[in-house]
């Protein structure tokens, strides 16, 4: 099932279903959000994604993508994955 995670925030912790498919990143409304194949009879996992702007150093972590919010180019990173939680 497709789900959508809002990276509403410059940390966001979300609980989703592990293991997972990330799909992409995009704008909706003004917020970034991640959208994910997840399956929901899974247990759900810790994840922490942070929000960096064009410019920022950037962390270590997995990127995931680029969207466009109100003027401001933001770039998504995964900085803690299930196996830290």
């Amino acid at each position: 099932m497709i789900q959508k995670y809002q990276i509403d925030t410059y940390v966001t912790t979300l609980f989703m279903p592990w293991p997972c498919i990330d799909l992409c990143v995009h704008e909706q409304d003004g917020v970034p959000c991640l959208w994910v194949d997840v399956d929901l009879s899974l247990p759900a996992r810790t994840r922490v994604f942070q929000l960096v702007g064009t410019g920022m150093d950037a962390p270590s972590g997995v990127y995931h993508g680029t969207c466009f919010c109100d003027g401001y180019v933001w770039h998504i990173y995964e900085t803690g994955t299930p196996d830290d939680s």
